[in-house]
């Protein structure tokens, strides 16, 4: 059951296994997949040293069964965000369903 919690939709990205070459190695891809999600958007900020660079960071919840890690990629309002470390996991309990949490953030300049 997905929550009413999850109003938006993310695209989850992960590197997969895809196939094997010609040489029988492991080829692996990025794979995306659509995930409800809530964002909660965060603030941005500017680098002192160089003033073309800014971090803009949020956190995005999602259902527990979402497949997702600190190397997977965020695809959110048209953009690709990085993953701020492990994803957290509040189980669920009687009144409230459980969800994962995750820090996500976006680079420009």
């Amino acid at each position: 059951m997905t929550s009413a919690l999850f109003t938006e939709t993310v695209g989850l990205r992960s590197r997969q296994k895809v196939g094997l070459d010609e040489l029988n190695n492991d080829v692996y891809d990025w794979v995306e997949v659509d995930s409800p999600a809530w964002v909660e958007i965060g603030q941005g900020s500017e680098n002192d040293d160089r003033r073309e660079t800014s971090e803009v960071t949020s956190t995005v919840y999602l259902p527990l069964e979402a497949e997702v890690t600190a190397v997977s990629e965020v695809r959110w309002g048209g953009r690709l965000w990085q993953v701020v470390g492990d994803p957290g996991v509040q189980p669920g309990g009687f009144v409230v369903e459980g969800y994962k949490r995750l820090g996500i953030k976006r680079v420009t300049g």
